[in-house]
C-alpha cells in the first residue's frame, strides 16, 4: 500500500505543473513526500504503482493515469485501470476509463506456466538433432 500513495503523490507533484487541480495535493508536503520515497522498495514488477502523465496539445490537455494494483502472492495484477482526459475550455472531459480486475491470481499463473512447460516439452521433443538433420540428406 505504501509504494502505491507514495507513487501516486509524487506523480501528482510531477503532473501538478500542468494540472492546477493536482498541484494542491502534494506541493505543502513536497520534501516529506520525497522523503518517505526511500523507506519503500518500489520494483515494478511486485509492487502496486500508479503512473500520471500530460501532454500539451495546443489548446488543452490530455491526462493519462494508470493504476496497477498487485497482490502479495502473485506476479499477475489483482487490478489494472487506464483513465484518459482532456482538459479543454476549462472544462475536464473523460474520454475512456478502462478497468480490469482478476480473481485467483495463483491459479492464473499456475495455468501459464503449465502452458509454457508443455510448449517449452514439446518444442525440445520435436528439435531435430544436428546428427539427425544431417542425416537426412544424402549428396548425390
Amino acid at each position: 500500500v505504501g509504494s502505491y500513495v507514495y507513487s501516486y503523490l509524487k506523480e501528482s507533484l510531477a503532473a501538478g505543473s500542468s494540472n492546477p487541480s493536482l498541484r494542491s495535493v502534494g506541493q505543502p508536503f513536497e520534501q516529506e513526500i520525497l522523503e518517505a520515497g526511500k523507506a519503500f522498495s518500489l520494483s515494478s514488477m511486485s509492487y502496486s504503482k500508479h503512473y500520471a502523465r500530460s501532454l500539451n496539445i495546443g489548446k488543452g490537455l490530455v491526462f493519462l493515469e494508470t493504476s496497477i494494483i498487485f497482490c502479495p502472492g502473485s506476479p499477475i495484477p489483482r487490478s489494472v485501470a487506464l483513465n484518459v482526459s482532456l482538459a479543454v475550455f476549462g472544462q475536464m472531459l473523460n474520454l475512456i476509463e478502462v478497468g480490469i480486475r482478476t480473481t485467483e491470481q495463483r491459479q492464473i499463473a499456475k495455468y501459464i506456466r503449465q502452458i509454457f512447460q508443455r510448449v517449452t516439452a514439446e518444442m525440445s521433443v520435436g528439435a531435430v538433432q544436428p546428427d539427425e538433420f544431417d542425416s537426412q540428406f544424402t549428396i548425390l
